[in-house]
């Protein structure tokens, strides 16, 4: 745990790719990354792309 800004995912996203472990960022999961910002996705996407992921 630690604050916004603090590399948590930076430091988990390196430390799973050398351990040749699968990542899911847990904000993509309720978001859509855009160039014009994120959009939430609705209760129907965020069900199905966690499907999708585990």
């Amino acid at each position: 745990m630690g604050s916004i800004g603090s590399e948590k995912t930076t430091l988990v996203r390196d430390l799973f790719s050398k351990m040749n472990i699968p990542y899911y960022e847990l904000d993509i999961v309720v978001r859509i990354r855009s160039q014009n910002g994120d959009i939430k996705r609705t209760v129907a996407e965020r069900n199905e792309y966690l499907r999708k992921i585990i």
